[in-house]
């Protein structure tokens, strides 16, 4: 295995934990605030996202194919597009 499949398989370890965590705190939110199906488009997005870790494309973007940065994903780790497939204006 190259180095830089342990290291992305590392990070997908990493974004794997990032997203149960997530959805962990989402079913406490829930539970507490008597709230399910306020939470539900969440947990969805977050097993949307756990599949296509199992599929090993989490990385791409699902428009155009290419790589989403990591940065992007640390702050949104269900994104599905990367900054250049962001609906709206585009940046000049």
């Amino acid at each position: 295995m190259k180095d830089s499949q342990v290291t992305q398989d590392l990070d997908l370890e990493h974004f794997q934990k990032l997203l149960l965590d997530r959805f962990n705190a989402l079913q406490r939110q829930a539970v507490s605030e008597g709230t399910a199906t306020s939470t539900e488009a969440d947990r969805q997005r977050i097993n949307l996202a756990l599949d296509r870790i199992r599929r090993e494309d989490y990385w791409y973007c699902v428009k155009c194919g290419e790589d989403i940065t990591e940065e992007r994903l640390l702050a949104n780790p269900t994104i599905l597009t990367c900054s250049d497939c962001v609906p709206g204006p585009k940046k000049k």
